[in-house]
């Protein structure tokens, strides 16, 4: 095999070399990145404990909120026995009114505790992946705000209309009245804790600010019943009849009878009933014939990026260094080409290449 053609092989091996690192370069640019960014969230922490006001268990409904740089990230009530949250499941059912969690978005960040909103209970610093057992303690005097408002014709008489401060845990009345012409519906808003939402006198425990409506709809005016006022009907005189003995009997006295005044029927406005709307059948289109199942094409997922931590991106790094390490082999590869073959160097005892026979 003389130069030339170990040249050309050499080239062919370079050429294969090359378009298959291209090839490999070019899969992993494309998988790496999916690979790091396809991993799961980390999970948040959770929080639980018990809850004490000024030294006693916090009334039940009193709400705990988590806030991280002033800002509200969770929120939870105590439950009757002043605990809240949920501790791991192999220790059993801690609180009844469900779980406060803290994202790992805050890993590393401090989180402040405060007990109906304004009075402060304690803090943490989050660690993602964890449940915390955080015993929550606050002193104060703890007060909600009532704001009472009407929808209608009608109003609040009792504590009336506007906002009032009451005592966290205490019970307010609550009374509404109808105007001329309706009648009281029902209360709505913030009524988790009111007694009877469909009376118009009732009450609400105060474990939170709260915004209720009296709502008033048009009813019926009642009609008054007249009063009916008897005729007085006179007794007559009884006539004495003489007999002949010179005894008087006296006439029986017919029994009067009492004239008795119907009673007026109130009118009752009948109460007309909307006619049914019949809707209109809706056509049933036939889709034409098709020559054959139209293939679908599932859309490619988006990878979401993991919440939490930052994370490395493995083919940004490795996909550049396999890129130029491509690009420098094919470069390679073409100085190789263009290069023209080294002639064999003429054996040892040779006068030189010999001429050709004439």
């Amino acid at each position: 095999m003389n130069s030339k053609e170990k040249a050309k092989n050499i080239n062919k091996v370079l050429a294969r070399a090359a378009g298959l690192l291209l090839a490999l370069a070019l899969v992993l640019c494309l998988v790496m990145p999916v690979a790091g960014q396809g991993l799961p969230p980390n999970p948040p922490e959770s929080f639980w404990g018990n809850v004490t006001l000024n030294g006693s268990p916090a009334p039940a409904g009193t709400v705990v909120s988590a806030r991280v740089g002033g800002v509200e990230v969770a929120s939870t009530t105590v439950d009757s026995q002043g605990r809240y949250g949920e501790k791991q499941a192999w220790l059993g059912t801690w609180s009844t009114t469900g779980s406060l969690v803290v994202s790992a978005d805050y890993d590393g960040q401090t989180v402040q505790f405060f007990i109906g909103g304004s009075l402060p209970a304690g803090g943490a610093t989050v660690a993602y992946g964890v449940f915390t057992e955080l015993d929550l303690a606050a002193t104060g005097t703890l007060q909600y705000t009532l704001t009472l408002s009407s929808s209608g014709n009608g109003n609040v008489t009792v504590p009336g209309m506007g906002s009032f401060p009451c005592a966290a845990g205490g019970s307010v009345t609550l009374a509404a009245t109808a105007g001329t012409g309706s009648q009281f519906e029902n209360w709505s808003g913030d009524v988790s804790t009111v007694g009877d939402v469909n009376a118009a006198e009732t009450y609400v425990i105060m474990n939170g600010n709260y915004n209720i409506t009296a709502n008033f709809v048009a009813g019926p005016t009642p009609t008054p019943t007249p009063v009916v006022t008897p005729t007085p009907t006179p007794t007559p005189t009884p006539v004495l009849t003489t007999t002949g003995g010179g005894v008087t009997t006296p006439t029986p006295t017919p029994t009067a009878t009492p004239e008795v005044t119907p009673t007026p029927v109130p009118t009752v406005t009948p109460i007309l009933t909307p006619s049914p709307t019949i809707a209109p059948p809706t056509p049933t289109v036939t889709p034409p014939p098709t020559m054959g199942p139209t293939p679908t094409l599932a859309p490619t997922p988006t990878p979401t990026p993991a919440a939490g931590g930052k994370k490395t991106n493995v083919g940004v790094i490795i996909g550049p260094i396999i890129a130029v390490i491509v690009i420098a082999g094919v470069a390679y590869w073409f100085w190789r080409r263009r290069k023209p073959p080294v002639p064999p160097a003429p054996t040892s005892g040779s006068a030189g290449p010999t001429p050709p026979k004439p």
